[in-house]
């Protein structure tokens, strides 16, 4: 009886790709490409230990202005979670188009919530993993942010991954409910040539 609990062991693991204009260009290293490759290993990680562990499931977005989920809901019936070949095009052709412009966080949190109603995910325990460059666009949008975690409940532990320095223009400082953790994996190259270390 307590293997047959541990192996009904619940856990939700969202994970975010910033895919703004700024994370296509030289300024962070193009590291957009660096985002998808983490954000494919960790779901090849979590789809594995997945097929041992049914209760542990995932979900993929990338965000700018606005979010999209990678990983689609198809009732109760069946569901697919794999989201590799969709990370895989998430592309910005003009890093000054009007969704590419933005990075807003309070749309993902929303977008997080809707997705974990609809999958009876409220009151299990649930880890995100955000993957920005950084920068958010307004104290406004981190506020409502905030409100959408706090209606997500209190079994959420939301980890951000800045991949790039806090030196860089429009840091704003993230609310308490984040847990940021810088990795600076930006090298220079060149003193316009900035390029993401794939070992960090």
């Amino acid at each position: 009886e307590e293997s047959q609990a541990k192996l009904e062991m619940r856990k939700h693991v969202n994970i975010a790709v910033d895919n703004s204009g700024s994370t296509h260009m030289p300024e962070t290293g193009f590291c957009s490409r660096a985002m998808r490759t983490i954000a494919e290993n960790l779901m090849g990680q979590l789809q594995t230990v997945g097929q041992t562990y049914p209760y542990l499931t995932y979900d993929a977005f990338t965000f700018n202005r606005i979010t999209q989920q990678h990983t689609g809901y198809y009732g109760q019936v069946v569901r697919k979670e794999v989201a590799f070949k969709y990370l895989q095009g998430i592309h910005v052709d003009d890093p000054l188009k009007r969704d590419a412009i933005k990075t807003n966080l309070a749309p993902l949190l929303e977008q997080m919530y809707n997705n974990e109603v609809r999958r009876n995910k409220i009151g299990e325990p649930r880890i995100d993993i955000i993957l920005p460059d950084g920068e958010f666009e307004s104290i406004r949008d981190l506020n409502k942010a905030v409100e959408w975690q706090r209606k997500r409940g209190p079994n959420v532990t939301t980890y951000v991954l800045n991949l790039v320095p806090e030196e860089m223009d429009n840091n704003l400082p993230l609310p308490h409910e984040f847990r940021v953790v810088p990795v600076n994996c930006l090298v220079s190259i060149s003193s316009l040539v900035k390029e993401v270390d794939e070992q960090v």
